[in-house]
């Protein structure tokens, strides 16, 4: 058999094993659920607990078949699809691509992943010399959303196991970016606004190319919102999508901006 049959067969056989599991799965919960646990009892009976990782994928759930690395993902209605393909970026948590882009708005700078979007909110909080990061607002710099980034999907990460920007969520553990940044226990802050500080406010260009943003948790900051304080800015074309925000900071409340200093009274204006 070439290689582009056995391909497509073993990926036949891979969505049979799931999909027959998850049938097993549905009718076995009384309430006709798909628990993750019921789940992963059912897919060890057909193929042993280790050719399978079950992850939660915030309103669905993800197998991956560890031998053949392929990723199928099932809904709450037990629909599988797949294979779906983690996106690799050389460049995962470097927005100038290896220097190629410069933040001119012919080069603006890209934000492909979760792990450039957390690279863009420490630079905006004044950087992090241990990992390289300079601090940066941006000024008169354009930067643009390449896509969809939901941070409780594993396929908006290019590696959603790794422990590179350690503690981001602040609770003494260092775990995977994608549980740093989505754990809402009580002692974890989840994801810090960009540009928190109003003294260090964004004041470049931020073009969402009409994407979103999907399922933030953040908590205790000085400026709560996607962006925390703007100065001479220009957000547009940014969908937001699911934020969890806790209301537990002393500083100014909003949605896609916590606040905004404006550009002709310097006055500082919140709940944007």
């Amino acid at each position: 058999m070439h290689g582009k049959a056995r391909e497509q067969t073993e990926i036949a056989e891979e969505k049979e094993i799931i999909e027959t599991s998850t049938i097993k799965t549905l009718l076995k919960n009384k309430y006709g659920n798909i628990i993750q646990s019921e789940l992963k009892e059912q897919l060890e009976n057909n193929i042993g607990n280790t050719e399978i990782e079950i992850i939660d994928n915030g309103n669905s759930l993800v197998v991956k078949f560890i031998r053949s690395e392929r990723y199928y993902e099932i809904d709450s209605d037990g629909n599988v699809s797949g294979p779906i393909k983690l996106i690799k970026d050389k460049y995962a948590g470097d927005f100038t691509k290896g220097g190629i882009l410069d933040g001119s708005e012919n080069k603006p700078y890209q934000i492909n992943c979760i792990e450039d979007l957390v690279t863009f909110s420490i630079a905006t909080n004044r950087g992090n010399t241990e990992l390289g990061i300079i601090a940066n607002q941006f000024q008169d710099q354009y930067v643009i959303l390449m896509r969809t980034l939901d941070f409780k999907s594993i396929f908006s990460y290019n590696d959603y196991t790794t422990k590179k920007y350690g503690d981001l969520n602040e609770n003494g553990i260092i775990e995977d970016i994608k549980t740093e940044l989505t754990n809402t226990n009580s002692d974890c802050i989840g994801f810090t606004p960009i540009a928190e500080d109003f003294y260090f406010s964004f004041r470049g260009t931020f073009d969402g190319q009409n994407n979103n943003i999907k399922n933030i948790y953040e908590k205790n900051t000085s400026n709560l919102g996607f962006f925390g304080s703007i100065q001479n800015a220009t957000i547009r074309n940014l969908k937001l999508d699911g934020i969890i925000s806790c209301n537990e900071t002393s500083g100014n409340t909003g949605g896609l901006v916590g606040s905004v200093r404006n550009r002709k009274d310097n006055k500082l204006y919140s709940r944007y």
